[in-house]
């Protein structure tokens, strides 16, 4: 789910993912951006769009990057010049999933993922999830991603991860601002570990 693509901005997006089931897809199980500069394209800019978002009461197993994936700003997935996501706004509510078995978090939430993309907010809740079984953390949140083995890190600053975590069932869970300059606001409470 985009706000913003390929050179589309200030865009206003309202949008409930409620009730599915999703296995085994290439990538990420669910994701929402609020802007993504370029990934058809070979450039673009995508700046100041807003996504309010819901993600409820989904079961989401077995994928190979991350489960249910909410940014903000993501400049490009591959870091090219030219692509970018400044200004992006997300506020997101994570609620009542079922998310098992993803190679990388079963829950990711972050201020900007990869490429150009400086002063983008995410804002969100993550309530009563069920996430377990993940390759890195059941629960990860980024001010700015630092990367890994297949996404490069954002190039950029001024990226927020505001996130409250509350009753959910994951083992791991870990925030850190990522790149430098960018800011990771985390709480949480009433977590238990899977069993």
């Amino acid at each position: 789910m985009l706000a913003g693509q390929d050179n589309s901005s200030s865009n206003d997006m309202y949008a409930t993912i409620s009730g599915n089931t999703v296995e085994r897809n290439d990538g990420n199980g669910i994701g929402a951006f609020a802007g993504l500069g370029a990934f058809f394209l070979p450039t673009g800019t995508s700046n100041n769009n807003t996504l309010d978002l819901e993600i409820t009461g989904n079961t989401v197993r077995d994928h190979p990057r991350t489960g249910i994936s909410v940014a903000s700003g993501v400049g490009s997935s591959d870091g090219r010049a030219g692509a970018i996501a400044n200004n992006n706004q997300v506020t997101a509510k994570v609620n009542n999933n079922t998310v098992e078995d993803s190679d990388r978090f079963g829950i990711g939430i972050v201020g900007a993922s990869s490429g150009l993309a400086n002063s983008n907010q995410v804002s969100a809740e993550a309530v009563k999830n069920r996430a377990c079984g993940s390759g890195i953390t059941d629960i990860q949140v980024y001010g700015g991603f630092p990367g890994d083995a297949s996404t490069p890190p954002v190039s950029g600053v001024n990226n927020v991860a505001q996130v409250k975590a509350t009753q959910n069932t994951a083992t791991t869970i870990a925030a850190a601002n990522g790149v430098a300059g960018n800011f990771a606001f985390f709480t949480q409470s009433n977590n238990v570990p899977c069993p």
